[in-house]
């Protein structure tokens, strides 16, 4: 970044204690689990009948993930592969592209990065438009547009553009 800042993610310290509490209390439901199927243990060891009880106890461990978009999960899989195609929502891009274009004088971006982006603008308003658009040109374009973007950083108006051009990418 030409800015030296640097990223920093804060999290609410009623985030940490639910997490905390979380794993306090999975612990407690695995040790009841245990107890319950006679493995009690003595002071920190296990006699070899408790270790062959809690061989046959299981739990299972839910991930529970907040919030996440066009993103697939694998696990535990070898050789696989994964292939996600979503559609382009280009009603939505042409509105935020027409939206930048009203804007972009507002971007304080030098000459040649102006006419960059009027050119990318172009470009995705003509394939958008077209009965086939080439949807590789269109994110080759929503690239460059993004690029552009980012030299402007510290430009509010070119940091909301980037956040929405990341839902096209």
């Amino acid at each position: 970044m030409p800015v030296p800042l640097e990223p920093t993610l804060h999290i609410p310290s009623t985030s940490a204690i639910g997490i905390v509490d979380m794993v306090r209390n999975t612990i407690l439901e695995w040790a009841l689990e245990l107890e319950s199927k006679g493995v009690l243990g003595e002071g920190m060891k296990f006699s070899s009948n408790d270790k062959e009880k809690a061989a046959d106890a299981t739990y299972h461990i839910t991930n529970n993930i907040g919030s996440m978009h066009s993103s697939q999960i694998q696990q535990l899989a070898e050789n696989s592969t994964q292939e996600l195609q979503q559609p382009m929502k280009l009603d939505e891009l042409v509105m935020l592209i027409r939206e930048i274009e009203l804007k972009v004088v507002e971007l304080n971006v030098d000459d040649s990065s102006l006419e960059q982006i009027v050119a990318e603008i172009a470009t995705v308003t003509a394939q958008a438009s077209s009965p086939k658009p080439r949807y590789g040109a269109i994110k080759e374009s929503i690239y460059s547009i993004k690029s552009i973007l980012e030299a402007a950083s510290g430009n509010v108006l070119a940091a909301g553009f980037l956040s929405q051009l990341n839902n096209f990418i």
